[in-house]
């Protein structure tokens, strides 16, 4: 099993050759940390499964994989604005990636909605572009 970022379809291959299948999953915390899982003799490479059983994914009209399943979380604690923020109200979770689904239901991660992060402690870090001295 191979997560928390897409594997490159090169190493993904690679192992292939060698008769090593790798199964790539997607999941975050909120969704009880797994949605889709490639299952045996179903690789594409590049793509990270179908939804387990129970699961329904969607993608949104800006491209964002959302997921729905009875492994959603509930909302989070003493936070009613974030909730509403990462549960659209037809209970499917925006997880701030982007991606598509293809034929056979199978997902892939392309970017993020929003190509900012957070540190540990909560906060957006600046980035300053550097200027070259004239």
């Amino acid at each position: 099993m191979t997560g928390s970022a897409p594997t490159p379809p090169e190493l993904v291959d690679w192992y292939a050759s060698l008769g090593i299948e790798l199964h790539d999953i997607y999941a975050m915390t909120e969704n009880a940390a797994v949605s889709h899982c490639v299952r045996p003799g179903r690789r594409r490479s590049g793509w990270a499964g179908t939804p387990l059983p129970g699961v329904v994914c969607r993608i949104s009209s800006e491209s964002e994989i959302l997921v729905k399943s009875p492994g959603t979380m509930l909302g989070y604690y003493k936070a009613s604005h974030l909730t509403r923020e990462a549960i659209d109200a037809d209970g499917f979770l925006r997880t701030g990636d982007r991606g598509e689904v293809d034929a056979e239901g199978r997902i892939r991660v392309s970017g993020r909605v929003k190509e900012q992060f957070k540190t540990s402690k909560g906060k957006y870090p600046c980035v300053r572009a550097s200027v070259a001295p004239g």
